[in-house]
Protein backbone atom coordinates (compact mmCIF):
# COMPACT_ATOMS: atom_id res chain seq x y z
CA UNK A 1 0.00 0.00 0.00
CA UNK A 2 2.71 2.40 0.87
CA UNK A 3 4.79 1.60 -2.89
CA UNK A 4 1.26 2.71 -4.27
CA UNK A 5 0.93 6.25 -2.18
CA UNK A 6 4.49 6.75 -3.16
CA UNK A 7 4.09 6.54 -6.94
CA UNK A 8 1.05 8.56 -7.25
CA UNK A 9 2.69 11.28 -4.99
CA UNK A 10 5.56 11.36 -7.66
CA UNK A 11 2.97 11.16 -10.71
CA UNK A 12 1.47 14.37 -9.21
CA UNK A 13 4.60 16.00 -8.48
CA UNK A 14 5.44 15.24 -11.78
CA UNK A 15 2.20 16.67 -13.29
CA UNK A 16 2.73 20.10 -11.02
CA UNK A 17 6.44 20.68 -12.25
CA UNK A 18 4.95 20.08 -16.00
CA UNK A 19 3.61 23.28 -17.93
CA UNK A 20 -0.04 24.17 -18.28
CA UNK A 21 -1.94 24.23 -21.73
CA UNK A 22 -3.10 27.52 -22.23
CA UNK A 23 -7.07 27.29 -21.64
CA UNK A 24 -9.37 27.14 -24.86
CA UNK A 25 -11.09 30.71 -25.09
CA UNK A 26 -14.62 30.94 -24.71
CA UNK A 27 -16.84 31.57 -27.51
CA UNK A 28 -18.06 34.86 -25.76
CA UNK A 29 -14.27 36.42 -26.11
CA UNK A 30 -13.25 35.39 -29.52
CA UNK A 31 -12.49 38.22 -31.50
CA UNK A 32 -14.33 40.67 -33.44
CA UNK A 33 -14.43 40.79 -37.22
CA UNK A 34 -15.99 44.24 -38.36
CA UNK A 35 -18.24 44.19 -41.34
CA UNK A 36 -16.81 45.95 -44.12
CA UNK A 37 -17.79 49.64 -44.28
CA UNK A 38 -20.72 50.59 -45.91
CA UNK A 39 -20.03 53.25 -49.45
CA UNK A 40 -21.39 56.15 -48.99
CA UNK A 41 -23.31 58.14 -51.44
CA UNK A 42 -22.83 61.19 -52.64
CA UNK A 43 -24.84 64.84 -51.88
CA UNK A 44 -25.78 68.05 -53.15
CA UNK A 45 -27.41 70.55 -51.19
CA UNK A 46 -28.72 73.56 -52.87
CA UNK A 47 -31.43 76.28 -52.38
CA UNK A 48 -34.49 77.71 -54.52
CA UNK A 49 -35.87 81.03 -54.34
CA UNK A 50 -40.35 79.92 -54.43
CA UNK A 51 -42.93 82.63 -53.31
CA UNK A 52 -44.39 82.17 -50.10
CA UNK A 53 -46.99 79.27 -50.18
CA UNK A 54 -50.50 80.10 -49.11
CA UNK A 55 -52.70 76.89 -49.31
CA UNK A 56 -56.30 76.21 -47.21
CA UNK A 57 -57.07 73.29 -45.70
CA UNK A 58 -60.38 73.46 -48.08
CA UNK A 59 -58.44 73.42 -51.09
CA UNK A 60 -55.76 70.67 -49.98
CA UNK A 61 -58.79 68.38 -48.98
CA UNK A 62 -60.26 68.82 -52.53
CA UNK A 63 -57.13 67.79 -53.88
CA UNK A 64 -55.98 65.62 -52.06
CA UNK A 65 -59.35 63.66 -50.93
CA UNK A 66 -59.84 61.56 -47.51
CA UNK A 67 -56.44 61.76 -46.05
CA UNK A 68 -56.68 65.90 -46.22
CA UNK A 69 -59.83 66.40 -44.71
CA UNK A 70 -59.27 68.07 -41.85
CA UNK A 71 -55.71 68.50 -42.21
CA UNK A 72 -54.30 71.67 -41.47
CA UNK A 73 -50.62 71.93 -42.85
CA UNK A 74 -48.27 74.67 -42.79
CA UNK A 75 -45.42 74.60 -45.81
CA UNK A 76 -42.87 73.82 -43.60
CA UNK A 77 -45.04 69.93 -42.98
CA UNK A 78 -44.59 69.42 -46.27
CA UNK A 79 -41.70 67.39 -48.06
CA UNK A 80 -41.73 67.63 -52.43
CA UNK A 81 -40.03 64.18 -53.58
CA UNK A 82 -39.07 63.45 -56.95
CA UNK A 83 -36.53 60.54 -58.21
CA UNK A 84 -34.32 59.71 -60.91
CA UNK A 85 -34.21 56.39 -61.76
CA UNK A 86 -32.15 53.29 -64.15
CA UNK A 87 -34.98 52.67 -65.81
CA UNK A 88 -38.91 54.52 -66.63
CA UNK A 89 -41.12 51.24 -66.29
CA UNK A 90 -40.38 50.23 -62.55
CA UNK A 91 -39.32 46.49 -62.02
CA UNK A 92 -37.29 44.18 -60.26
CA UNK A 93 -34.53 45.71 -62.23
CA UNK A 94 -35.00 49.66 -61.62
CA UNK A 95 -33.60 51.66 -58.80
CA UNK A 96 -33.62 55.45 -57.49
CA UNK A 97 -30.15 56.29 -58.22
CA UNK A 98 -31.10 60.25 -57.55
CA UNK A 99 -33.58 61.01 -55.09
CA UNK A 100 -34.24 65.11 -54.80
CA UNK A 101 -36.41 66.07 -51.71
CA UNK A 102 -37.35 69.85 -50.94
CA UNK A 103 -38.03 71.50 -47.56
CA UNK A 104 -39.73 74.82 -47.60
CA UNK A 105 -37.82 77.48 -45.45
CA UNK A 106 -40.10 80.64 -45.34
CA UNK A 107 -39.35 82.41 -48.98
CA UNK A 108 -36.70 79.45 -49.75
CA UNK A 109 -36.80 76.08 -50.48
CA UNK A 110 -34.02 73.87 -49.32
CA UNK A 111 -33.56 70.99 -51.81
CA UNK A 112 -31.07 67.83 -51.04
CA UNK A 113 -30.23 65.91 -53.95
CA UNK A 114 -28.57 62.41 -53.33
CA UNK A 115 -27.23 59.88 -55.40
CA UNK A 116 -25.06 56.72 -56.16
CA UNK A 117 -21.60 56.54 -58.28
CA UNK A 118 -22.16 52.86 -58.05
CA UNK A 119 -25.20 50.02 -56.96
CA UNK A 120 -23.10 49.14 -53.69
CA UNK A 121 -24.06 53.02 -52.52
CA UNK A 122 -27.91 52.22 -52.21
CA UNK A 123 -28.37 50.94 -49.02
CA UNK A 124 -26.73 54.30 -48.03
CA UNK A 125 -28.77 56.60 -49.81
CA UNK A 126 -31.94 54.75 -48.47
CA UNK A 127 -30.75 55.75 -44.96
CA UNK A 128 -30.28 58.86 -45.32
CA UNK A 129 -32.93 59.66 -47.02
CA UNK A 130 -35.44 58.61 -44.04
CA UNK A 131 -34.27 61.21 -41.78
CA UNK A 132 -35.23 63.77 -44.22
CA UNK A 133 -38.64 63.10 -43.76
CA UNK A 134 -38.68 63.65 -39.32
CA UNK A 135 -40.95 66.45 -38.53
CA UNK A 136 -43.01 66.44 -41.76
CA UNK A 137 -46.75 65.70 -41.92
CA UNK A 138 -47.38 65.04 -45.97
CA UNK A 139 -45.28 64.24 -49.16
CA UNK A 140 -45.81 66.02 -52.18
CA UNK A 141 -44.65 64.23 -55.59
CA UNK A 142 -45.89 64.42 -59.47
CA UNK A 143 -47.11 60.77 -60.72
CA UNK A 144 -45.05 59.49 -57.10
CA UNK A 145 -48.62 57.57 -56.13
CA UNK A 146 -47.62 54.69 -58.97
CA UNK A 147 -44.03 55.27 -59.18
CA UNK A 148 -41.40 57.18 -57.00
CA UNK A 149 -42.80 55.65 -53.47
CA UNK A 150 -43.31 52.67 -54.52
CA UNK A 151 -40.35 52.16 -56.24
CA UNK A 152 -38.56 53.65 -53.07
CA UNK A 153 -40.82 51.49 -50.83
CA UNK A 154 -39.70 48.14 -52.49
CA UNK A 155 -36.04 49.03 -52.31
CA UNK A 156 -36.49 49.92 -48.33
CA UNK A 157 -38.52 46.17 -48.01
CA UNK A 158 -34.68 44.94 -49.56
CA UNK A 159 -32.83 46.55 -46.52
CA UNK A 160 -35.48 45.77 -44.08
CA UNK A 161 -35.65 49.41 -43.74
CA UNK A 162 -38.91 51.11 -42.83
CA UNK A 163 -40.32 53.64 -45.22
CA UNK A 164 -41.84 56.97 -43.23
CA UNK A 165 -43.83 57.91 -46.01
CA UNK A 166 -46.75 55.68 -45.79
CA UNK A 167 -47.69 56.71 -42.71
CA UNK A 168 -47.52 60.24 -44.41
CA UNK A 169 -50.96 61.63 -46.04
CA UNK A 170 -49.63 62.20 -49.69
CA UNK A 171 -50.84 64.55 -52.31
CA UNK A 172 -49.81 63.42 -55.91
CA UNK A 173 -50.07 66.51 -57.95
CA UNK A 174 -50.96 65.09 -61.55
CA UNK A 175 -54.18 64.11 -60.09
CA UNK A 176 -55.74 67.31 -59.41
CA UNK A 177 -53.80 69.08 -62.52
CA UNK A 178 -55.13 66.57 -64.83
CA UNK A 179 -58.84 67.56 -63.30
CA UNK A 180 -58.17 70.94 -63.55
CA UNK A 181 -55.99 71.42 -66.67
CA UNK A 182 -56.65 67.95 -68.63
CA UNK A 183 -60.15 69.58 -70.57
CA UNK A 184 -57.95 73.18 -71.94
CA UNK A 185 -54.22 71.48 -72.13
CA UNK A 186 -54.72 68.18 -72.91
CA UNK A 187 -51.00 67.05 -72.07
CA UNK A 188 -50.59 67.72 -68.01
CA UNK A 189 -46.67 66.53 -68.07
CA UNK A 190 -44.67 68.49 -65.49
CA UNK A 191 -42.97 70.53 -68.18
CA UNK A 192 -46.51 71.81 -69.76
CA UNK A 193 -47.92 72.89 -66.97
CA UNK A 194 -44.87 74.51 -65.83
CA UNK A 195 -44.89 76.76 -69.81
CA UNK A 196 -48.54 76.97 -69.74
CA UNK A 197 -49.90 77.54 -66.24
CA UNK A 198 -46.74 78.88 -64.56
CA UNK A 199 -45.88 80.84 -67.71
CA UNK A 200 -41.62 79.22 -66.93
CA UNK A 201 -40.86 76.93 -69.57
CA UNK A 202 -37.42 75.52 -69.04
CA UNK A 203 -34.48 76.15 -71.57
CA UNK A 204 -32.18 73.32 -72.75
CA UNK A 205 -33.66 70.92 -70.20
CA UNK A 206 -32.96 66.96 -70.44
CA UNK A 207 -36.08 64.79 -71.15
CA UNK A 208 -36.81 62.76 -68.83
CA UNK A 209 -36.50 59.54 -71.31
CA UNK A 210 -32.91 60.54 -71.82
CA UNK A 211 -31.91 59.94 -67.78
CA UNK A 212 -31.34 56.47 -67.75
CA UNK A 213 -29.23 56.31 -70.52
CA UNK A 214 -26.59 59.57 -68.93
CA UNK A 215 -26.47 57.18 -65.59
CA UNK A 216 -25.29 54.11 -67.67
CA UNK A 217 -23.11 56.40 -69.60
CA UNK A 218 -21.41 57.43 -65.93
CA UNK A 219 -21.17 53.72 -65.44
CA UNK A 220 -19.19 52.75 -67.90
CA UNK A 221 -16.56 56.14 -67.81
CA UNK A 222 -16.81 57.43 -64.45
CA UNK A 223 -17.35 61.34 -65.70
CA UNK A 224 -20.30 62.88 -63.95
CA UNK A 225 -19.64 66.04 -66.16
CA UNK A 226 -23.49 64.74 -67.87
CA UNK A 227 -24.80 63.39 -65.02
CA UNK A 228 -24.81 67.69 -64.22
CA UNK A 229 -28.13 68.00 -66.30
CA UNK A 230 -29.91 65.46 -64.82
CA UNK A 231 -29.08 66.88 -61.34
CA UNK A 232 -30.23 70.24 -62.69
CA UNK A 233 -33.46 68.24 -64.21
CA UNK A 234 -34.38 66.98 -60.73
CA UNK A 235 -33.76 70.14 -58.67
CA UNK A 236 -36.54 72.62 -61.25
CA UNK A 237 -38.78 69.29 -60.98
CA UNK A 238 -38.26 69.63 -57.50
CA UNK A 239 -38.74 73.34 -57.34
CA UNK A 240 -41.76 73.37 -59.54
CA UNK A 241 -43.61 71.06 -57.54
CA UNK A 242 -44.04 73.60 -55.25
CA UNK A 243 -45.10 76.87 -57.65
CA UNK A 244 -47.60 74.46 -58.99
CA UNK A 245 -49.22 73.63 -55.65
CA UNK A 246 -49.72 77.32 -55.15
CA UNK A 247 -51.08 77.47 -58.55
CA UNK A 248 -53.65 74.69 -57.97
CA UNK A 249 -54.41 75.85 -54.47
CA UNK A 250 -55.31 79.15 -55.79
CA UNK A 251 -57.58 78.28 -58.41
CA UNK A 252 -59.31 75.54 -56.01
CA UNK A 253 -59.83 78.33 -53.40
CA UNK A 254 -61.00 80.78 -56.16
CA UNK A 255 -62.83 78.60 -58.48
CA UNK A 256 -64.80 82.03 -59.95
CA UNK A 257 -61.66 83.59 -60.52
CA UNK A 258 -60.63 81.33 -63.89
CA UNK A 259 -59.47 82.69 -66.98
CA UNK A 260 -60.67 80.09 -68.87
CA UNK A 261 -63.92 78.32 -69.36
CA UNK A 262 -62.75 75.28 -69.51
CA UNK A 263 -60.47 75.66 -65.94
CA UNK A 264 -64.04 77.55 -64.79
CA UNK A 265 -66.43 74.19 -65.77
CA UNK A 266 -63.31 72.18 -64.63
CA UNK A 267 -63.01 73.22 -61.06
CA UNK A 268 -66.99 73.50 -61.15
CA UNK A 269 -66.78 69.73 -61.63
CA UNK A 270 -64.68 69.78 -58.56
CA UNK A 271 -66.81 71.01 -56.23
CA UNK A 272 -69.42 69.05 -57.82
CA UNK A 273 -68.39 66.17 -56.93
CA UNK A 274 -67.20 66.75 -53.54
CA UNK A 275 -70.96 67.90 -52.42
CA UNK A 276 -70.44 71.62 -52.53
CA UNK A 277 -72.99 72.14 -55.08
CA UNK A 278 -73.65 76.07 -54.20
CA UNK A 279 -70.14 76.59 -55.54
CA UNK A 280 -70.61 74.21 -58.67
CA UNK A 281 -73.96 75.92 -59.41
CA UNK A 282 -71.99 79.32 -59.71
CA UNK A 283 -68.82 78.02 -61.57
CA UNK A 284 -71.32 76.27 -64.34
CA UNK A 285 -73.44 79.14 -64.60
CA UNK A 286 -70.69 81.05 -65.22
CA UNK A 287 -69.27 79.51 -68.45
CA UNK A 288 -71.44 81.27 -71.22
CA UNK A 289 -68.72 80.80 -74.17
CA UNK A 290 -66.20 78.50 -75.30
CA UNK A 291 -66.40 74.66 -76.59
CA UNK A 292 -67.38 73.62 -72.92
CA UNK A 293 -70.48 75.59 -72.80
CA UNK A 294 -72.81 72.69 -73.72
CA UNK A 295 -70.73 70.82 -71.13
CA UNK A 296 -71.90 73.24 -68.19
CA UNK A 297 -75.33 73.43 -69.23
CA UNK A 298 -75.68 69.71 -69.15
CA UNK A 299 -73.56 69.42 -65.47
CA UNK A 300 -75.93 72.43 -64.86
CA UNK A 301 -79.35 70.55 -65.85
CA UNK A 302 -78.18 67.91 -64.02
CA UNK A 303 -77.75 69.44 -60.74
CA UNK A 304 -80.65 71.09 -60.94
CA UNK A 305 -82.48 67.74 -61.82
CA UNK A 306 -80.91 66.11 -58.55
CA UNK A 307 -81.66 69.40 -56.15
CA UNK A 308 -85.61 68.87 -57.98
CA UNK A 309 -85.74 72.40 -59.19
CA UNK A 310 -87.88 71.37 -62.52
CA UNK A 311 -88.29 75.26 -63.34
CA UNK A 312 -84.78 76.40 -62.90
CA UNK A 313 -84.22 72.84 -65.17
CA UNK A 314 -86.77 73.93 -67.82
CA UNK A 315 -85.52 77.87 -67.77
CA UNK A 316 -82.11 76.68 -68.29
CA UNK A 317 -82.93 74.41 -71.35
CA UNK A 318 -84.99 76.51 -73.22
CA UNK A 319 -82.17 78.91 -72.98
CA UNK A 320 -79.73 76.71 -74.40
CA UNK A 321 -82.37 75.59 -77.38
CA UNK A 322 -82.83 79.63 -78.10
CA UNK A 323 -78.96 79.74 -78.21
CA UNK A 324 -78.64 76.56 -80.37
CA UNK A 325 -76.14 74.81 -77.98
CA UNK A 326 -76.31 70.88 -77.03
CA UNK A 327 -77.95 69.50 -79.96
CA UNK A 328 -81.30 67.62 -79.08
CA UNK A 329 -79.97 68.02 -75.65
CA UNK A 330 -82.24 70.30 -74.57
CA UNK A 331 -85.40 69.11 -76.34
CA UNK A 332 -85.21 65.55 -74.62
CA UNK A 333 -84.25 66.75 -71.53
CA UNK A 334 -87.77 69.54 -71.88
CA UNK A 335 -89.59 66.16 -73.32
CA UNK A 336 -88.67 64.23 -70.21
CA UNK A 337 -89.30 67.26 -67.85
CA UNK A 338 -93.16 68.01 -69.36
CA UNK A 339 -93.93 64.60 -69.61
CA UNK A 340 -92.84 63.36 -66.15
CA UNK A 341 -92.79 66.16 -63.59
CA UNK A 342 -95.12 69.31 -65.25
CA UNK A 343 -97.72 66.23 -66.82
CA UNK A 344 -98.40 68.18 -70.15
CA UNK A 345 -98.04 65.44 -72.78
CA UNK A 346 -98.51 67.98 -75.34
CA UNK A 347 -96.03 69.99 -74.97
CA UNK A 348 -93.41 66.64 -74.64
CA UNK A 349 -94.76 65.46 -77.98
CA UNK A 350 -93.94 68.68 -79.39
CA UNK A 351 -90.14 68.92 -77.82
CA UNK A 352 -89.82 65.08 -79.25
CA UNK A 353 -90.46 65.99 -82.71
CA UNK A 354 -88.00 69.10 -82.33
CA UNK A 355 -85.57 66.82 -81.30
CA UNK A 356 -86.60 64.20 -84.03
CA UNK A 357 -85.86 66.68 -86.84
CA UNK A 358 -81.89 67.46 -85.39
CA UNK A 359 -80.99 64.02 -84.42
CA UNK A 360 -78.94 62.47 -86.87
CA UNK A 361 -77.92 59.49 -84.63
CA UNK A 362 -80.10 56.12 -85.47
CA UNK A 363 -80.12 54.97 -81.53
CA UNK A 364 -81.14 58.01 -80.35
CA UNK A 365 -84.12 58.63 -82.95
CA UNK A 366 -85.65 54.96 -82.46
CA UNK A 367 -85.19 56.27 -78.84
CA UNK A 368 -87.34 59.46 -79.86
CA UNK A 369 -89.83 57.29 -81.83
CA UNK A 370 -90.31 54.88 -79.02
CA UNK A 371 -91.24 58.27 -77.13
CA UNK A 372 -93.06 60.27 -79.48
CA UNK A 373 -95.86 56.54 -79.93
CA UNK A 374 -95.88 56.78 -76.27
CA UNK A 375 -97.07 60.58 -75.68
CA UNK A 376 -98.91 60.10 -79.06
CA UNK A 377 -100.86 56.86 -77.44
CA UNK A 378 -101.60 58.95 -74.16
CA UNK A 379 -102.53 61.74 -75.89
CA UNK A 380 -105.58 59.96 -77.98
CA UNK A 381 -106.03 58.18 -74.77
CA UNK A 382 -106.88 61.71 -73.30
CA UNK A 383 -108.93 63.05 -76.15
CA UNK A 384 -111.14 59.29 -76.28
CA UNK A 385 -111.60 60.22 -72.25
CA UNK A 386 -112.70 63.89 -72.69
CA UNK A 387 -114.63 62.94 -75.66
CA UNK A 388 -116.72 60.12 -73.52
CA UNK A 389 -117.59 62.73 -70.36
CA UNK A 390 -118.41 65.42 -72.93
CA UNK A 391 -121.16 63.06 -74.25
CA UNK A 392 -122.03 61.85 -71.25
CA UNK A 393 -122.40 65.58 -69.71
CA UNK A 394 -124.82 66.02 -72.57
CA UNK A 395 -126.93 63.07 -72.61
Amino acid sequence: MSNLRDRLKKIAAERKDAPQAAPAPRADSAPRVDPAPRAVCAQIVREAEIPPLRMSANALALMGGEAFSGLRLAPEDLLFLDTETTGLSGGVGTIAFEVGVGEVLGEKMRITQLYLRDYDEEEDLLRRLLPLFAGKRAVVTFNGKSFDLPLLTSRCTLYRLRAPWQEMAHLDLVHPARRLYKLRLRSCTLGDLEEKILGAPRAGDIPGREVPALWAQFLRTRDEGPLQRVFEHNFQDVRAMALLLQALARAHDEPEGQMHFEDLYSVGRIYDRAGRADVAERCYAHVVAGSCRVRAGQALHRLYRRQGRAQDALRLLEEMAASGAGGTFPYVEMAKLYEHRLHDPARALRCTDLALALSRDAAEQAELLHRRARLARRLDGSAVSKRTKSTRERV
